[in-house]
């Protein structure tokens, strides 16, 4: 038994010192702890900052308070914000962005479906809740030509009570978090974001401030990879993280709240082309700009030092063929040495091997800036391929592959998936009658409007033709046929640029138990046929016996 409590002792001492030699570091979060911090909590748990040296405390932030204080005021040396980073840079103050986490900001603004709130601009003369550092939907509103002082803005509680109880007509959220606890209650809600005005914005931004860069630059750039790393675990292991964050740091989510915000988080990270803090320097100049010209930015602005090393996080790249190519140089220039070295004109051979160098940096340059050039293409090529190039929604490619995963999550989670197929009505008229540029108008005009009222979580794409498709996740089906009603209504209600009017038929299924993605749209598709047979410009369900959910 000494020898056992000895060794306890030894182990708790060792357990001590180790800590103690590490480098404590404070993380400063945007909000109270859940997934929406994944990563973080993945690098301390499998030891990612304690291989870099670092220990790192994680810090939740108070409501209300701008949690980038903290960093600039010392009080932690990291921290996560939103795009309003670049507007407190162009107001002085030392921020540096060391990654984007979210390719896309999970902000919106969401209004009840019992309201007389039909679009973004019903929001006039109503009460919209606005949480700080939430500019981007001040963007989107002035964007939208909806003057600021129209829309009474009111303080945030971070709460969906006053919602609930009609003292407010609109709130700012995190489609990841305050949409759970809305499908949760079968409450009906609409979904306004930025990107439907074309404003894509970074959310949750890792930065720190000049002066720890400059004080400290190993421990910045070790803390940045060592967060990438705990990223890229994170998503891979959603449930074990899930089971950390209750038992190590907060219960206030139960896990099956905390698997609806991983879900919902997946689709804002990016996709497998884009490694997780990949930042690119014209789309945050883009970023600049766009609070530039609705004001917000007091003027224009250059971002040059406030990205990371003031480079772009490019995605991970092949050195064997620069190693390659630089070992041949080598090779060159001693068979050149070799040569020269039976040469008496010393200053001759002085003057090839500097020559010899100058190819070497040249080639290395051009290697650089090949590879840039073929990232940005290699991005390019996976938008189109998974694009319609008409209407620029997903194409029936990217349709089956979110598709399939959409449904192996609802059957893993037991969550319900509803398909709604989409078709125009007498569309081969309008091709007949006002020739096929003018069809094409139409497609896109369809685009526009079912992207606008669909919400954020919702994946819309053109299934081809002049049919579409809407999957919804968990949603209850009697929301998704109010959603379905909301765009045949829209489609009614536009105005097209055609003469003969322009409707469209509906066909909803909803997920069964051990039912394939090709089961669901077949289903889909028979219930669109009967809206066709029943008169057109009409929503039809297929009803099984057996829906996952109801």
């Amino acid at each position: 038994m000494a020898i056992i409590r000895n060794t306890i002792a030894a182990l708790l001492l060792w357990a001590v010192f180790i800590q103690a030699a590490l480098d404590t570091v404070q993380l400063q979060l945007k909000w109270k702890h859940q997934f929406q911090f994944a990563g973080y909590y993945a690098a301390i748990q499998q030891g990612y900052y304690q291989d870099a040296g670092l220990a790192v405390n994680l810090l939740e932030a108070e409501a209300g308070v701008d949690p980038t204080d903290a960093v600039l005021q010392g009080k932690a040396e990291f921290g996560i914000g939103s795009s309003d980073l670049v507007i407190r840079r162009a107001k002085g103050d030392p921020i540096v962005v060391l990654a984007a986490i979210f390719q896309h900001s999970p902000l919106a603004i969401m209004t009840r479906a019992d309201t007389t709130i039909r679009s973004v601009h019903d929001l006039v003369h109503h009460k919209l809740m606005f949480e700080s550092n939430a500019s981007e939907i001040l963007t989107y509103l002035v964007k939208e030509k909806i003057p600021r002082d129209s829309v009474n803005l009111v303080p945030h509680t971070f709460t969906i009570r006053d919602f609930l109880e009609h003292r407010i007509d609109a709130m700012t959220v995190y489609t990841t978090d305050e949409v759970y606890d809305m499908r949760r209650m079968g409450i009906p809600f609409a979904l306004y974001s930025p990107r439907s005005a074309g404003l894509d914005f970074y959310g949750d931004n890792l930065f720190t401030t000049e002066a720890q860069i400059k004080k400290n630059p190993k421990r910045v750039e070790a803390f940045r990879k060592a967060s990438l790393r705990g990223w890229e675990y994170a998503l891979t292991h959603q449930s074990e993280i899930i089971h950390f964050i209750r038992e190590h740091y907060s219960t206030r989510h139960d896990s099956t709240q905390l698997a609806f915000e991983a879900s919902a988080m997946q689709p804002l990270i990016g996709n497998p082309l884009v490694p997780i803090g990949y930042m690119y320097t014209g789309r945050w100049q883009g970023i600049a700009d766009a609070y530039y010209e609705t004001s917000l930015l007091p003027q224009a602005f250059s971002i040059d030092g406030f990205l990371y090393r003031n480079e772009e996080l490019s995605p991970p790249t092949n050195h064997s063929s620069n190693a390659t190519a630089i070992g041949l140089l080598v090779v060159a220039g001693l068979l050149v040495a070799f040569v020269l070295g039976t040469n008496s004109k010393l200053r001759q051979q002085i003057d090839v091997n500097a020559a010899l160098r100058q190819e070497m940096q040249r080639a290395q340059t051009t290697s650089e800036r090949s590879r840039n050039e073929l990232v940005i293409t290699l991005r390019e090529l996976e938008r189109w391929a998974t694009t319609d190039k008409l209407t620029e929604l997903p194409n029936r490619r990217h349709l089956e592959q979110r598709g399939e995963t959409e449904v192996a999550r609802a059957h893993r989670y037991s969550q319900p998936l509803t398909a709604i197929l989409i078709d125009l009505d007498h569309f081969k008229q309008i091709n007949d009658l006002e020739g096929h540029h003018m069809g094409d108008a139409v497609l896109v005009d369809i685009a526009k409007v079912i992207a606008t009222h669909v919400r954020v979580t919702d994946l819309p794409g053109r299934w081809g033709g002049e049919e579409f498709l809407v999957l919804v996740p968990s949603t209850p089906p009697t929301q998704a046929i109010v959603l379905a009603e909301k765009l045949r209504s829209a489609i009614e209600l536009h105005h097209f640029p055609c003469s003969p009017k322009v409707t469209a038929s509906f066909g909803i299924a909803n997920l069964q138990k051990q039912e394939t993605l090709d089961a669901l749209l077949r289903r889909a598709d028979q219930a669109l046929y009967v809206a066709k047979a029943n008169g057109r410009n009409r929503v039809e369900q297929d009803s099984p016996a057996d829906f996952l959910r109801q």
